[in-house]
């Protein structure tokens, strides 16, 4: 079986803790009887270009090819690819994004598509950007989207958030996003009245770093 991803960004091996690494998780780990296909953008999430050969599939790992997609014919280039592989799984992550997201949604054709929001459906993210937003919302739902698309939520809680935007009879699934499998470490010794505090996040005000310090 063929999983066709599409995702704006997907930093290759080298780059450890990349923004979807739960993916790199996925695609290392759930492999049998699967041949994964990432179709994402040749630059990370901050605009700088990738140092990565773009245009064509490279390999990533045994199962998995991904394709750094550039600038020019972007959805031109998605839809054909789509078209030569026919994949059965088109998986969508994302929602906002023109090339990553709507265009797989509208114009790429697969036995069945799921469309992981990756919570862009939470208030707080909904409320930055708003009017472009809603008006991408709006657009999926005169399209039918919740006809045509199973979601992925991570837990009950982005189920609900999906129900308000889609409605309560929209085909969800519960999977949590895949975990890195690594080997159990040594608990750390513990002061009384000193805290260390580490994040592996990226730098956003979504994340409330701020609100801690």
């Amino acid at each position: 079986m063929t999983v066709f991803i599409t995702i704006p960004w997907f930093l290759p091996a080298y780059r450890a803790g990349g923004p979807i690494q739960s993916i790199a998780n996925l695609v290392n780990n759930f492999t049998i009887g699967i041949e994964y296909r990432i179709f994402c953008g040749s630059k990370d999430l901050n605009g700088e270009p990738l140092d990565v050969e773009t245009g064509k599939w490279m390999p990533y790992n045994e199962h998995t090819l991904v394709w750094y997609a550039a600038d020019e014919n972007l959805s031109k280039c998605l839809t054909e690819q789509t078209e030569l592989l026919k994949p059965e799984i088109i998986f969508i992550i994302g929602l906002f994004s023109w090339h990553y997201n709507i265009v797989p949604l509208i114009f790429c054709t697969a036995p069945k598509k799921i469309l992981s929001v990756r919570g862009m459906l939470h208030p707080g993210a909904l409320s930055r950007k708003k009017a472009k937003k809603r008006l991408f919302l709006e657009a999926l739902k005169l399209w039918g989207i919740a006809k045509k698309t199973i979601f992925q939520a991570t837990d009950e809680t982005e189920k609900i958030f999906i129900q308000h935007e889609f409605g309560k009879g929209s085909s969800i699934a519960i999977a949590e996003n895949y975990g890195k499998l690594i080997s159990p470490a040594d608990p750390l010794y513990k002061s009384a009245g000193y805290l260390k505090l580490i994040t592996v996040a990226l730098i956003s005000p979504m994340k409330n770093h701020l609100l801690v310090l």
